[in-house]
C-alpha cells in the first residue's frame, strides 16, 4: 500500500490565511470583543469561526425562506461562548418575522383558510380602488366587528370578496387573542365523512361549538344529506345560538335560496319543516348583507 503523504507547510500556510482573514472580519472582531477574548483564540480555533462565517456567509446571500439553503429550513448555528465554545441553532430575520406574522394561527381552533388568507387583513384592501357599494359593505363589517353583538350573513355573488372580508374579521380578532373557527362548510361535510369510524368528528364539531367567533363559509354549497343537515350542522348553529356565540356566514344564497336548499335532501325528499328549523336559527344569529360587484378573484 502506497503511504499517504501530507504537505504540512501547505496546510501551514492554509492555516495562516485563514487566521488572517478571520482577524480582519468584522463580524469576528465583534465577537471577540463582545465576549471580552483575547485576538489570538482565533489562531487556536480558527475553524470553529470558519464554520460559523460560512453558516453566516449562506444566510446573507438568502433572499427569503423559500430560498433558505441551511440543513434547518430558517435556522443556523451561531457561535456562543461562555468559557466554551458551543454551536446554538438560532432563528433567521426572516424566520423570526414569519413566525410573529404566524402567532395568531394558534387562535384557531379549525382553519379552512387557504395559505394567503391565513395572513390578509382589512390594511390590505385597496379602498381607493372599491365602489360605494363595496365600501358600504365593508363600513358595516367594521362596525360589526366593533360592537361584537351580531352575527353577519355575508351573501352575494360568487368572486365578490365575501370570504375575503370574513376571513380578514377571523384573522383580526384571533391576532386580538380570541379563540376562532372559520370552517368551509363544503369541505367540512366531505372531511367529516372520513371521521364517522372512529367518532373522530365530534372533536371537530365541539370546537366549532366552542370557538369565540365562528365563520361558517359557502353555506348553501355543500350537499344536503339529512344527516349532515340535522346532526352537525343543525346541532352547531344551535348550540351557538343558545349559548349567544358569535356567528358569521357567508353565503351565494340568499336566505330564501337557502331555505329551498336545505329543504332538498340527498334523496331528492323534500323537507320543509327541517329546513325552516335551520333557517331560523340562522337568522337568529345574524343579519343578512348583501355584497355584490365584480369578481375579484380575476382582477
Amino acid at each position: 500500500m502506497k503511504k499517504v503523504e501530507f504537505d504540512t507547510n501547505m496546510s501551514f500556510e492554509i492555516d495562516n490565511k485563514l487566521i488572517e482573514s478571520l482577524k480582519e472580519d468584522e463580524r469576528v472582531i465583534k465577537f471577540i470583543k463582545d465576549n471580552k477574548l483575547d485576538i489570538s483564540i482565533i489562531d487556536k480555533f480558527p475553524y470553529k469561526f470558519k464554520n460559523w462565517i460560512n453558516d453566516l456567509d449562506i444566510c446573507n446571500l438568502c433572499d427569503g425562506l423559500n430560498y433558505c439553503k441551511q440543513g434547518h429550513v430558517g435556522r443556523y448555528f451561531d457561535l456562543k461562548y461562555d468559557g466554551v465554545f458551543s454551536r446554538v441553532l438560532v432563528s433567521c430575520d426572516y424566520k423570526i418575522k414569519d413566525d410573529k406574522n404566524r402567532e395568531h394561527l394558534s387562535n384557531y381552533y379549525v382553519n379552512d383558510l387557504s395559505e394567503s388568507m391565513k395572513f390578509i387583513d382589512f390594511e390590505n384592501i385597496k379602498i381607493d380602488n372599491e365602489d360605494s357599494r363595496y365600501l358600504q359593505v365593508l363600513s358595516k363589517v367594521l362596525d360589526c366587528l366593533e360592537s361584537k353583538t351580531y352575527g353577519l350573513f355575508i351573501f352575494g355573488s360568487i368572486g365578490s370578496g365575501k370570504t375575503y372580508l370574513a376571513a380578514c374579521a377571523c384573522n383580526k380578532l384571533a391576532k386580538e387573542g380570541y379563540k376562532v373557527s372559520f370552517v368551509n362548510l363544503p369541505l367540512f361535510s366531505s372531511r367529516i365523512k372520513t371521521m364517522l369510524e372512529n367518532n373522530e368528528y365530534q372533536k371537530e364539531v365541539d370546537k366549532l361549538i366552542e370557538s369565540d367567533f365562528l365563520v361558517i363559509d359557502d353555506i348553501g354549497a355543500e350537499s344536503v344529506t339529512s344527516w349532515f343537515r340535522d346532526e352537525i350542522l343543525f346541532t352547531i348553529i344551535n348550540e351557538r345560538m343558545e349559548n349567544k356565540k358569535w356567528t358569521w356566514f357567508t353565503s351565494n344564497e340568499d336566505f330564501t335560496s337557502l331555505k329551498s336548499h336545505f329543504e332538498i335532501n340527498n334523496r331528492n325528499v323534500k323537507e320543509k319543516v327541517k329546513a325552516e328549523r335551520i333557517m331560523s336559527r340562522i337568522k337568529t344569529l345574524s343579519k343578512p348583507l348583501k355584497l355584490l360587484g365584480k369578481d375579484r378573484r380575476i382582477i
